[in-house]
């Protein structure tokens, strides 16, 4: 996205990837179950390391993160949420690293 000088091409390029994304994982993100979304908040945020409520406040705006932020409270969860590696998350940690080195 750096390689993209105006404001237009930035919005047109998010527009067109948003569409691609939608399509393509949507239905899969809706049959997420409330414990499979938690994990993928926090996995989200280990990859990136932003908070999936950053990422959606860069992307889509402000008001758009609260929204989805308050969405989320409602049922439980929170966009907010980070990865913590060595404590909470510890046991989520050890079977990834398990996984990346073919050890299940």
């Amino acid at each position: 996205m750096s390689k993209l000088k105006t404001e237009k091409e930035k919005k047109k390029y998010i527009k067109k990837a948003d569409k691609h994304l939608q399509e393509e994982f949507a239905g899969k993100l809706k049959k997420l179950t409330f414990s499979e979304g938690r994990l993928l908040i926090k996995l989200i945020h280990r990859e990136t390391g932003k908070t999936v409520y950053d990422l959606v406040k860069n992307l889509r705006g402000s008001w758009t993160a609260w929204f989805w932020q308050t969405v989320a409270k409602l049922f439980g969860s929170n966009l907010k949420k980070k990865y913590r590696p060595k404590s909470k998350d510890k046991l989520i940690e050890n079977i990834i690293l398990r996984i990346e080195n073919n050890q299940i």
